[in-house]
């Protein structure tokens, strides 16, 4: 599993997502910041127009005081030295009053200003009578000087106290709004500041942001091709797997370089698992790796596992195929308790053979091989007298998926680690036993003579027909990407599909594209839930888990085995129940088959579980009780480990 490359690209996404809220940020607050340099702006204008119109109103009133000036001066010439001259002027000193009062009437912008051109139009009514007394008494020689101080004066302090009053008024105003003017140019000096700052931590942040991303860009490759890498080995034994070793034969082959082809079969690997359990089973694989490694580095030849009980060696044709097969006995023989034997076949490749040819050959010989218990065997055409044994193994397949009852499905329920109650049952396959092919083989030789679908059909049509499939419980039935991608006609599913759970493995969320995906939303329309087989072996991450959206998330057994002991797979475990939890997702433990990992695993949060413990797989739809009593999850004991009571 790619635990630590998700959550690379999870820190990642959660920094770019950083990034894109910090531009985002930057953005609003400059969108705020123009909204009130805007509106400061306005703010200014309005207080430069109120100055303006302050100071062009105190100027009239200016000109109506200096008009005023002028007509008290004039009066005073004309009283002391009346005459034609100082006559016209002070007329003309009267009409230029009237013209600034007319003037401040025509601009009176505010009521105050009308009532005071008002008053001052009055005050110049009653002013122009007081002149008209004036220039009475002068030219009738008598009283000028009261007339002055008593009419003419006091109408002029009237005026002028009317004059002064507003243009005060004025002044004060083009002062007020002349300092809130100089206020917006300080708050938009300060907006101007931030603005810019804002422009410099947004320029950052984007080049972070393009720093990032082409860092993920490059931890997106790099995982892609560990990704690739993981897609091309066997998760178990950590050997090249089968599509590896068709990529570096076909490259071989293609580059005209002699090779020798092993194919090594190990014995009774069926028998184990049935007497000791598929652990048992996985160390016997497991240790036939490890010989097999050993072997090939020492003689430069390249180890893959083809998938069941069978590996292959392709070893130089400068070698020695044959020490290299007594070799691998050898190491076998050496290997620790139970010791694992093995048949190997050698198909030597010769001009003109294709990969395909050169794999029959080898399935040929060990085919006979394992029909005369001999231990290793060269290919020879005479072993291909008569029905060669890819003609009888086609001929049994085709005999199984033809032969109505010849597939005996049987069921393992799977329970409710809470309610203890089953809630659904994996369908698995049973093949006539004389044959002596465990189920992985037959679908492996099904896939290698192109009836992988075919036979896979057929287990689904019996596991389908079997009666008496208890009310709300599910049908969990595994497909193949071929099988998948096959179309609806060739499996032959019912429409509705509500019952029933499609089980895809984690690989081939890594190994399929597109195609699989749609394959699945179409089985989902029609009702079906998809589930995750193999979960956690090592061939995907949580990315590709993202994309399938699965319903069940099934565990595999490597990663339940011994979990009780291993804190390492009890984090792992925790992180799929955390995905699980976080996508309305549900959790499946298979292989159950100790107190200890039944404990553990309903403590980190498994909600469904499955295994031996709980209940073997069984042509019967069994029981509604499962095979333990489950206790309520509690602390584990001192030792670690939980109490279980049998049942019955």
């Amino acid at each position: 599993m790619a635990a630590p490359a998700d959550r690379g690209r999870i820190t990642g996404g959660a920094r770019e997502l950083a990034s894109f809220a910090g531009i985002g940020a930057t953005i609003a607050a400059m969108l705020c910041l123009s909204a009130f340099a805007w509106t400061t702006i306005q703010a200014a204008g309005r207080a430069s127009s109120r100055v303006h119109g302050s100071t062009a109103a105190a100027a009239r009133y200016d000109s109506a005081a200096i008009a005023v000036e002028r007509v008290q001066a004039g009066a005073s010439r004309f009283a002391f030295a009346p005459g034609v001259d100082t006559s016209a002027a002070l007329r003309s000193s009267q009409r230029g009053l009237d013209r600034a009062i007319a003037s401040l009437r025509a601009h009176a912008a505010t009521s105050a200003d009308t009532s005071a051109a008002a008053r001052l139009a009055a005050g110049d009514e009653a002013l122009d009578a007081a002149l008209g007394r004036l220039q009475a008494a002068v030219w009738g020689y008598g009283g000028s000087g009261r007339v002055v101080n008593q009419r003419v004066l006091p109408q002029i302090r009237k005026i002028r106290g009317v004059i002064a009053h507003q243009r005060t008024a004025y002044v004060r105003s083009a002062g007020a709004n002349m300092a809130a003017s100089g206020a917006a140019g300080s708050r938009l000096s300060v907006v101007a500041i931030i603005t810019a700052v804002l422009g410099v931590a947004a320029s950052l942040a984007v080049l972070r942001m393009v720093r990032l991303r082409r860092r993920l860009g490059a931890a997106h490759r790099r995982e892609l091709e560990r990704l690739r890498t993981a897609a091309l080995r066997d998760g178990l034994t950590g050997l090249p797997n089968h599509r590896c070793f068709h990529e570096d034969l076909r490259e071989a082959i293609a580059g005209s370089r002699g090779i020798d082809l092993l194919l090594v079969d190990v014995d009774n690997l069926k028998g184990t698992n049935d007497t000791h359990g598929h652990k048992a089973g996985d160390e016997l694989l497991v240790q036939v790796a490890t010989a097999l490694d050993q072997v090939g580095a020492a003689h430069g030849a390249a180890s893959y596992r083809m998938g069941g009980d069978e590996f292959v060696l392709l070893v130089d044709a400068d070698g020695d195929s044959d020490r290299v097969a007594a070799e691998i006995h050898v190491a076998c023989g050496r290997s620790a308790a139970p010791q694992p034997s093995a048949t190997v076949a050698v198909a030597s490749w010769e001009e003109g053979l294709t990969a395909e040819e050169l794999i029959r050959r080898a399935d040929v010989a060990i085919t006979t091989a394992k029909a005369d218990r001999a231990p290793t065997r060269h290919y020879s055409v005479h072993l291909e007298s008569g029905p060669t044994p890819a003609d009888l193994e086609r001929a049994q397949l085709l005999a199984v998926i033809d032969t109505p009852g010849a597939i005996t499905p049987v069921f393992q329920p799977i329970f409710d680690l809470r309610s203890q109650e089953i809630v659904g049952y994996e369908a698995l396959s049973r093949f006539p036993a004389e044959v002596g092919h465990t189920p992985q083989e037959w679908f492996d030789l099904a896939r290698k003579h192109g009836l992988a679908v075919e036979l896979e059909a057929a287990a689904v049509r019996a596991a389908l027909d079997v009666p008496g499939r208890p009310a709300g419980a599910s049908l969990s039935l595994n497909l193949s990407p071929e099988a998948l991608l096959s179309g609806r006609d060739a499996l032959n599913l019912p429409e509705d599909l509500s019952a029933i759970t499609i089980e895809v493995t984690e690989n081939a969320l890594v190994t399929e594209g597109p195609e699989l995906e749609l394959a699945l939303q179409d089985l989902r329309a029609r009702g079906a839930r998809i589930a995750v087989d193999d979960a956690g072996v090592g061939y995907a991450g949580f990315a590709q888990l993202v994309r399938v959206r699965p319903d069940v998330v099934k565990l595999d057994r490597s990663l339940v085995e011994s979990v009780n002991v291993q804190p390492t797979k009890a984090a792992v475990i925790k992180a799929f129940v955390g995905f699980a939890q976080d996508t309305g997702a549900l959790i499946c433990a298979e292989g159950i088959e100790t107190a200890g990992e039944l404990r553990v695993v309903r403590l980190l949060g498994s909600a469904t579980g499955q295994g031996f413990l709980l209940g073997r797989p069984d042509a019967d739809w069994a029981p509604a009780e499962p095979a333990v009593q489950l206790p309520a999850p509690r602390p584990a004991d001192a030792n670690g480990v939980v109490e279980l009571r049998r049942a019955g």
